[in-house]
């Protein structure tokens, strides 16, 4: 996955990479909580976490309850993804 076509832009590269480390770190969180903690704009994020589950980098789940919310986390792609960025 290193060099992988989801890293088309300096800065939009920069932003996947903050995500996938905080989402790393947190393990499993919603969106308000990854825009706040990333430092992401919603208009940004949103785009962004639904080409990362495309390419299976990230899976989302609803929760049960009242107020049903979207949850995300890293796949194992995610992970060796992260990695090899970070190690590179």
């Amino acid at each position: 996955m290193k060099g992988c076509d989801m890293f088309s832009s300096r800065a939009a590269t920069e932003r996947r990479l903050r995500l996938l480390r905080w989402l790393g770190e947190q393990g499993e969180s919603g969106g308000y909580e990854m825009s706040r903690g990333a430092r992401i704009k919603a208009y940004r994020l949103y785009p962004m976490l639904t080409k990362l589950e495309g390419l299976g980098i990230i899976s989302r789940r609803w929760t049960d309850g009242q107020q049903p919310r979207v949850m995300y986390k890293l796949t194992a792609v995610g992970e060796q993804v992260l990695r090899d960025n970070i190690s590179s």
